[in-house]
């Protein structure tokens, strides 16, 4: 590594990159391969990636619709459960009315 960290620096001095000046032919096709097998495994993992983002993209809608219905639900039950408390008051307040009709004829 610091081999090549040191032909790199020469070869930015002069434009040439002498780490690839002493390859032979098959050495260079085979470092072209293995560049392209890595090009190759990051375009699959770039792949891989994006159909996970999408899948949870839509794992995230889908959450999101189930949320908005439950605080849709939340909001009926509440309405729901005040108008029958007002309904037990309005029970509660004729039965007291009919006790207090029974008490004055009774």
């Amino acid at each position: 590594a610091d081999q090549e960290a040191k032909e790199a620096k020469l070869s930015a001095k002069d434009g040439t990159d002498w780490r690839f000046e002493t390859k032979t032919v098959e050495e260079l096709r085979s470092m072209l391969q293995e560049m392209s097998t890595q090009v190759q495994i990051l375009n699959h993992q770039e792949e891989h990636t994006a159909m996970q983002i999408k899948v949870e993209q839509e794992a995230m809608q889908r959450m999101a619709t189930t949320l908005e219905q439950l605080r849709s639900d939340l909001t009926d039950v509440r309405s729901r459960t005040v108008e029958v408390d007002r309904e037990k008051k309005r029970l509660e307040l004729r039965k007291d009315e009919h006790r207090a009709q029974d008490a004055e004829t009774g």
